[in-house]
């Protein structure tokens, strides 16, 4: 590939990376997943047999999200798709892009909101959470987001009409990024597709992008310039930068030409480090989803899962 590389120097990864989130799982898993599936709130979607699920998530809250089944699981168990959500706090029900024919499929709301539940409107300066106990790893949102991600996967291995050994994890935007990151995590997924991910090489994201989420940050720390350092330290164990080294099954990756939130050159620092069999697509595209990503990653699906 021939796109420009970003300058600043990424993220380190931390002496005791491995540690820190082996650590973290194992203290999410201290807790019975305790599977909720309620039947009283049950549509169909397309094919699909649509149901909200609950679990036991980090720190033994409850974690919630739609389970779609297709009529394929009748007669046997299915692959299944874990759906890993954009930023934001509101959980979408599943629709023609997170659904693939003959799969099942789990998406979630990573926070622990209701699948009803109606976020005020969004002002990222005052609503988002990309700073939210960024002072340490072991405060910061997103370690109990990517525990929560990697504990569906044990729902999904449980869920009767799924294919244990058939997980497949895929995302857009947030969810791109939370792909690298569980696909790092977890060795028993099968394949995965991350698309416009963001998240992606903290350091050089903040000096392309000019817009929200990642300005977040930088409002952070305009306020507060002597956290600098504190800010990069933690971020480095999230950062799917160093996660992408450990991602191990076949992975689809595209980014947007033209996409200022989750810049491509970000995207691609984390697709070089992938040791992994991966694919590379770019769209001529700003920060949207398109119809070709959904046929891409069916694709890939097909050929990996």
């Amino acid at each position: 590939m021939t796109h420009t590389h970003t300058n600043v120097e990424a993220l380190a990864k931390p002496s005791d990376f491995d540690q820190f989130w082996q650590s973290t799982l194992k203290e999410t898993r201290r807790y019975p997943l305790n599977i909720v599936r309620d039947g009283r709130r049950t549509f169909n979607y397309h094919d699909f047999r649509v149901e909200t699920l609950s679990y036991t998530g980090f720190g033994g809250g409850r974690i919630f999200g739609w389970l779609a089944v297709p009529p394929e699981a009748k007669s046997g168990r299915c692959g299944a798709i874990l759906w890993l959500p954009g930023y934001g706090l509101a959980t979408p029900a599943v629709d023609a892009v997170s659904t693939v024919p003959g799969y099942v499929t789990l998406a979630i709301n990573v926070h622990g909101f209701t699948p009803d539940y109606v976020p005020p409107d969004f002002v990222p300066e005052f609503d988002g959470y990309m700073v939210r106990g960024i002072e340490a790893p072991e405060t910061y949102s997103f370690r109990a987001i990517i525990a929560n991600c990697v504990r569906a996967l044990d729902v999904l291995r449980g869920v009767p009409e799924a294919d244990p050994d058939r997980l497949s994890v895929l995302g857009i935007s947030q969810g791109g990024g939370l792909t690298f990151i569980t696909a790092g995590l977890d060795h028993r997924i099968r394949c995965a597709a991350s698309d416009v991910a963001y998240l992606c090489d903290l350091p050089n994201a903040l000096q392309i992008s000019d817009v929200y989420p990642f300005q977040e940050v930088n409002d952070y720390l305009r306020g507060r310039p002597e956290m600098h350092d504190t800010v990069m330290r933690t971020y480095a164990y999230f950062d799917p930068i160093n996660h992408a080294p450990n991602i191990r099954c076949p992975i689809l990756v595209s980014a947007g030409t033209k996409d200022n939130v989750c810049p491509l050159p970000t995207i691609q620092a984390v697709f070089d480090r992938i040791p992994a069999t991966k694919e590379w697509v770019s769209y001529d595209i700003g920060h949207e989803v398109i119809a070709e990503m959904n046929e891409s990653y069916r694709r890939w699906l097909g050929m990996h899962a």
